[in-house]
């Protein structure tokens, strides 16, 4: 319960110090054990990669052949 409490409340803004507090940890690496981000909240700080060039813009064109 303790996982799922720490994991709403940081998915919900709050902040890792407010939720370790409320856990009542006194080590601020610990809430690192607790808490995890959902991959929805992840996308919002996806960055586009680079677009392919050289060899591997030909592989992701054509194709692996052997």
């Amino acid at each position: 319960m303790r996982a799922s409490l720490a994991s709403s409340m940081v998915n919900d803004g709050h902040p890792y110090e407010a939720v370790r507090k409320i856990l009542g940890h006194m080590d601020p690496n610990v809430i690192k054990h607790y808490a995890r981000l959902d991959v929805e909240t992840l996308r919002r700080y996806a960055l586009n990669p680079a677009p392919p060039k050289g060899d591997f813009a030909e592989f992701v064109e054509k194709g692996f052949r052997k």
